[in-house]
C-alpha cells in the first residue's frame, strides 16, 4: 500500500488549518459592520466577543497589531458606511 493517499489528506489538512489561521483575523472587518448594524442582539455581540477574545488580547498588548486591526476595520468602514 502506498502513503499517498495518507500525504493528501495532510497536505488537505494543513491548508484547510492554513486558511483557517489567515481568514480568523480577515473575517474580523465584515463582522464588525454586521455587529454595528445589529446593536440590540446581545447574544451575536457576546458571541463575537468570545470569539474574537484572542484577537483582542493581542490588540491590547501590541501597538503594531492594534495598528493593523485599526487600519483594516477603517478600510471596511469606509466601504460600508
Amino acid at each position: 500500500m502506498s502513503d499517498e493517499p495518507s500525504k493528501r489528506s495532510r497536505a488537505w489538512f494543513g491548508l484547510g488549518l492554513a486558511l483557517v489561521i489567515a481568514m480568523y483575523p480577515l473575517a474580523v472587518g465584515p463582522l464588525d459592520c454586521i455587529y454595528r448594524r445589529c446593536g440590540d442582539y446581545p447574544r451575536l455581540q457576546a458571541a463575537l466577543r468570545v470569539t474574537y477574545s484572542p484577537l483582542l488580547f493581542f490588540c491590547d498588548r501590541s501597538t503594531k497589531t492594534n495598528a493593523f486591526v485599526g487600519w483594516y476595520l477603517a478600510i471596511w468602514h469606509r466601504m460600508t458606511d
